[in-house]
């Protein structure tokens, strides 16, 4: 993806913040703004990217991957959880929540 993916508070947990994003199997890099400040997690792995930032990064497999039926994609889920003080990563499955923007296509299709 190469949005900033806006958190939401979960429910029952203050100073907890959540989201879903539906991401392609491969390697991707990512970091958290934070109250104005970009900044990585103590919780993920790290590298350096193209532009010499330090940054996360998430491995997602294609074994791993989820099929949606109705339009034969092949997409899958990183779901990341976010304290006030630690960028976490989520382990709990949730359901997916509707997309609301375009569909991301598999790709063969290109």
């Amino acid at each position: 993806w190469n949005r900033k993916q806006r958190l939401h508070p979960v429910e029952g947990k203050p100073g907890h913040f959540a989201t879903t994003v539906y991401i392609l199997p491969g390697t991707h890099h990512l970091r958290f703004l934070a109250d104005g400040i970009m900044q990585t997690s103590p919780d993920l792995p790290t590298t350096v990217d193209f532009g010499n930032n330090l940054v996360n990064y998430i491995e997602v497999n294609p074994d791993d991957a989820l099929v949606e039926p109705q339009q034969g994609s092949t997409v899958s889920k990183a779901e990341v959880q976010v304290d006030d003080s630690a960028p976490q990563v989520g382990s709990e499955p949730k359901e997916p929540a509707k997309s609301k923007g375009k569909p991301v296509l598999a790709p063969e299709t290109y």
